[in-house]
C-alpha cells in the first residue's frame, strides 16, 4: 500500500530523529551529554512539526472542498451570477450568465464589465453602480445587452468582498431577467388604462343619462304644472268668461222681447252694459289668447334697441280716459332717452296691464307713478300707487293661475283674473324677473326687471 505524500515525510523525519537518538545512547560514553540532549529536542521538534503540517494539510483540504462545493452551488444557481475584482473585471460567471447573455465562461474572462452596457445606457449610470458597489453595494432595474446586441431589463443587486482589514478585494453581481416581468407589468397597465376609459366611457354615458333623465324629469314636472295650470285656467276661464256672456244675453234677451217698453234713456243704458260686458269679453279673449301664444312658443321674441320713457308716455295718454274718470293723476318719472333691450310689444303689454290695475284699485284723486332706475346691467322699472294695497297672505297668489280670483276695483271695475300671469310670463320671456312691495291701505308698487339697460 503507498502512503500518501505527508505520512512519508512525517515518516521520514521521524526515523532520522530516532536513529540520531538511538546513535546517542549507544554511544552515550562517547557522545557529549548537550549533543544527546539537543538531538532529543530535535526529535520533539520535528514530531511537532509534522502534526502542525499535517493539521495544515487536512485543513487545506477542507477548504478547497468547500471552495469547490460553492463554486458548483453558485454555478447551478438559476440567478445570473458575476464575480469581478475591484477594476471590474471578470473572475468568474455561472451558467445561468452563459445563458442569458449568450457568452462562454472563456469569452468574458478578464473583461471590463462594460462590454454589459448598451449604447442606451448613459456612462455615468454605470459608472454610478460601480461605486456604490466598492462602498457596500446597489440594488435596483439596469438595462443590459446580450452578445447578439439584443437589450433587455434585469433587476440587480450588488456587493463587495472585502478582507480582514475591510478593504474590497471582490465585487459580486446578482441579476435576473425580468423582460417577462417588464412584459407582463406593460399588458396590465395597458389593461388597467383600457379600464380608465372604459371607466370614463361608462361615467359619460351614466352622465349623460343622469342628464337626460334629470331633464325627462323636469318635463315631466313641468308637463304636470302645466296640465295643472291649464285645469285652473279653464275653470277661471268659464267662470269668467260665464258673467260677460250671461250679461250679454240677459240684456239682448229684454232688448230683442221688451224694446217697445223701455224708453230711449233705459234703452241707452241697456246698450252701455251690453258694450262694457262685450269689451270684457273681448279683453278676456285677447289675454286668453296672448296666454296661449307664450304657452307654445308661438309668441315672436325680438329684442331692440328702444326707449322706455316713449314706451310710457304712450300708455299713459292710452289710459288717460279711464285715469280721468277717477280723478286720478298717472306721472311719467322715466328719464328722457331710457334706452332698453327689450321686445317692445311685450314691454308695452307689461306697463299697460300694471298702471290698468293700478288706475282700478286706487280711489279717486290718487295717484299712480311710473319711475325707473339703472341697477347694475338691469333697468328696474316701478308702477306704484296709493291704491287699497295688497294682504300679505295674498301677494304670494297674484302671479300663480288659479292662486287669486279678480276682484272688483274701487269703481266695482271688472277684470280678467290673468293680466298678472300675463305680465310674469313676459317679463320672465326677458331673463327678468317681477315682485310687488305693498302695504294694506296705503299702495302698492309693482316692480320688474329688464337684464340689460343701455344709456
Amino acid at each position: 500500500m503507498r502512503l500518501p505524500f505527508e505520512r512519508k515525510i512525517i515518516f521520514l523525519f521521524s526515523f532520522a530523529a530516532l536513529f540520531i537518538l538511538v546513535v546517542g545512547i549507544i554511544s552515550y560514553e562517547e557522545v557529549p551529554l548537550i549533543t544527546l540532549l539537543a538531538s532529543g529536542l530535535s526529535f520533539i521538534v520535528v514530531i511537532v512539526s509534522m502534526v502542525i503540517i499535517r493539521r495544515d494539510l487536512i485543513a487545506h483540504r477542507t477548504a478547497n472542498k468547500e471552495i469547490r462545493m460553492l463554486a458548483e452551488a453558485l454555478r447551478s444557481i438559476k440567478e445570473s451570477i458575476v464575480i469581478t475584482d475591484t477594476r471590474n473585471k471578470v473572475l468568474f460567471v455561472n451558467k445561468s450568465f452563459e445563458k442569458i447573455y449568450g457568452y462562454s465562461e472563456a469569452e468574458v474572462m478578464g473583461k471590463n464589465l462594460q462590454f454589459l452596457r448598451p449604447a442606451g445606457l448613459p456612462e455615468e449610470q454605470f459608472e454610478d453602480v460601480y461605486i456604490r458597489t466598492l462602498n457596500g453595494g446597489w440594488s435596483g432595474e439596469l438595462v443590459n445587452r446580450r452578445k447578439d446586441g439584443s437589450e433587455f431589463p434585469i433587476q440587480l443587486s450588488t456587493s463587495s468582498v472585502k478582507d480582514e482589514l475591510n478593504n474590497p478585494v471582490a465585487l459580486i453581481g446578482v441579476s435576473s431577467d425580468i423582460s417577462e416581468r417588464k412584459k407582463t407589468e406593460s399588458e396590465i397597465q395597458n389593461y388597467i388604462e383600457e379600464l380608465h376609459k372604459s371607466r370614463d366611457v361608462i361615467s359619460g354615458n351614466a352622465a349623460k343619462l343622469q342628464e337626460l333623465n334629470s331633464k325627462l324629469m323636469e318635463s315631466e314636472k313641468q308637463l304636470r304644472q302645466l296640465n295643472e295650470s291649464k285645469d285652473k285656467f279653464f275653470s277661471i276661464i268659464s267662470h269668467d268668461l260665464r258673467s260677460p256672456f250671461n250679461s250679454l244675453l240677459g240684456l239682448t234677451d229684454l232688448l230683442k222681447n221688451e224694446i217697445d217698453e223701455f224708453s230711449k234713456e233705459e234703452i241707452q243704458l241697456f246698450s252701455a252694459n251690453v258694450y262694457s260686458s262685450a269689451k270684457q269679453l273681448l279683453n278676456l279673449v285677447d289675454e286668453l289668447l296672448e296666454w296661449s301664444r307664450i304657452q307654445t312658443g308661438k309668441i315672436d321674441f325680438e329684442p331692440v334697441e328702444c326707449d322706455l320713457y316713449v314706451i310710457a308716455s304712450g300708455i299713459i295718454t292710452l289710459l288717460k280716459g279711464n285715469a280721468d274718470k277717477k280723478r286720478i293723476e298717472i306721472v311719467n318719472q322715466v328719464k328722457k332717452n331710457s334706452i332698453i333691450y327689450a321686445d317692445e310689444y311685450m314691454v308695452n303689454s307689461i306697463i299697460r296691464n300694471l298702471i290698468t290695475n293700478a288706475i282700478k284699485f286706487t280711489h279717486e284723486g290718487g295717484r299712480v307713478v311710473v319711475s325707473e332706475k339703472c341697477e347694475g346691467n338691469a333697468a328696474e322699472i316701478s308702477i306704484s300707487d296709493t291704491g287699497i294695497g295688497i294682504e300679505e297672505e295674498e301677494i304670494s297668489k297674484l302671479f300663480v293661475i288659479g292662486g287669486k280670483r279678480s276682484s272688483p276695483g274701487t269703481a266695482n271695475e271688472k277684470g280678467t283674473g290673468i293680466g298678472l300671469i300675463l305680465c310674469k310670463e313676459l317679463v320672465e320671456k326677458h331673463g327678468g324677473r317681477i315682485w310687488v312691495e305693498s302695504k294694506l291701505g296705503e299702495g302698492s308698487a309693482f316692480n320688474f326687471t329688464l337684464p340689460v339697460c343701455k344709456k
